[in-house]
């Protein structure tokens, strides 16, 4: 019998400027032997079902990639075993995801079946009315970051003039030569791209699984420096040149700028590069059991002379900027409130008896795929 398996925790989707993006179909050359999308309304147990299936397999020696929710990352969006590349994910809005093989891959599994609608019809005004304020106070959290990012903006502009971009590719062309220049003939087996978040701006304030998603055994190379520096812009190309070279990718992406990475990871190759002045949060402290390859601080590569007639305009960009995201949290937490009271009426109306039973049918299908994978 296996160990305990191990855990990973990520986010497939995030709370950004640009409104809720969603990375659920973006996890490109994962080659599925099943995906689950459970549908059903708020308090049908979508979490729950897959939190217990995700602690059954973990006690049983798998490993579990659980994508938390970036609203509320104490509940989930999705899970995957890698070992048997089974996917269970929860395929409402705001991540909506429908069968691209059904009844081959991809099985929906419907919790509605599980429900008293009875007991819904009689509360429908009440349900309505909470979805409705849900989706004004979303909304209001969605502009308050579409305001921080314009203060972000402000910060990133002011070191634009004393940016020296010669030393800056010099240091970046030797720091790809570093990372690149013993992969070549490796074993790459299949190639796969994956797109994540590894931070998120949720209800309860800034979650930051970065670290944590870096393996001690990898050789890291840890990059720093004030916005406007060039520190995500060189993690992006380093992930351009890895697609280029057929080298397995998991790309990070920054909740604020989702063009651009916080982290990237190359697991074939055990080689993580991380930002670790992400825009949202502290300065990410890495153990000191991971192999620190080497840390550049970009910060190097401006003249921080020309900003210092702007010293009192950066503080109050700086400030602008925290107060939004702090906002932002706040609409969040309230809009999470409001389905927090709609998800007791459908609890009130589930039949949780009957979705163990599917749950335990879902949990023998994937022991069974085990057994065809071996």
């Amino acid at each position: 019998m296996r160990g305990k398996g191990k855990v990973k925790r990520m986010f497939l989707g995030g709370n950004t400027p640009k409104g809720f993006i969603s990375f659920f179909d973006c996890q490109h050359g994962v080659n599925y032997q099943k995906r689950y999308i459970i549908k059903g309304g708020p308090g049908s147990g979508k979490s729950t079902f897959m939190l217990s299936i995700g602690k059954h397999f973990l006690n049983q020696g798998y490993d579990v990639i659980m994508y938390s929710c970036a609203t509320d990352p104490e509940s989930l969006d999705a899970i995957f075993i890698p070992l048997v590349n089974v996917m269970l994910l929860d395929g409402t809005n705001p991540h909506a995801v429908e069968p691209k093989s059904p009844g081959i891959i991809d099985e929906i599994i419907w919790l509605g079946d599980f429900w008293d609608g009875s007991k819904l019809i009689k509360v429908k005004d009440e349900v309505l009315k909470l979805n409705v304020r849900a989706s004004k106070l979303f909304n209001l959290a969605f502009s308050q970051l579409k305001e921080a990012s314009v203060a972000f903006h402000e910060l990133e502009f002011h070191l634009i003039e004393g940016f020296n971009k010669a030393e800056y590719n010099v240091a970046l062309v030797r720091i790809m030569k570093n990372i690149f220049e013993k992969t070549e003939g490796y074993n790459r087996g299949k190639i796969t791209h994956g797109h994540y978040f590894a931070s998120a701006i949720s209800s309860k304030g800034i979650y930051n699984y970065s670290a944590d998603l870096i393996n001690p055994e990898y050789k890291v190379y840890a990059f720093s420096g004030n916005p406007g520096s060039g520190v995500s812009q060189a993690i992006g190309r380093i992930a351009g040149q890895a697609m280029e070279m057929g080298i397995s990718t998991e790309q990070f992406h920054c909740p604020m700028k989702v063009g651009e990475l916080d982290l990237l990871v190359f697991p074939d190759i055990k080689i993580a590069v991380i930002n670790t002045s992400q825009v949202l949060g502290d300065e990410i402290l890495l153990s000191d059991s991971r192999q620190i390859e080497e840390h550049i601080d970009f910060n190097t590569f401006i003249d921080h002379g020309v900003t210092k007639d702007f010293v009192e305009d950066i503080g109050r960009a700086k400030n602008r900027f925290r107060n939004l995201i702090e906002g932002a949290v706040g609409f969040l937490a309230r809009a999470s409130e409001a389905h927090e009271k709609a998800e007791r009426y459908y609890i009130g109306a589930m039949d949780f008896s009957k979705m163990d039973n599917k749950r335990n049918k879902v949990m023998e299908e994937i022991y069974k795929l085990d057994r065809e994978y071996k």
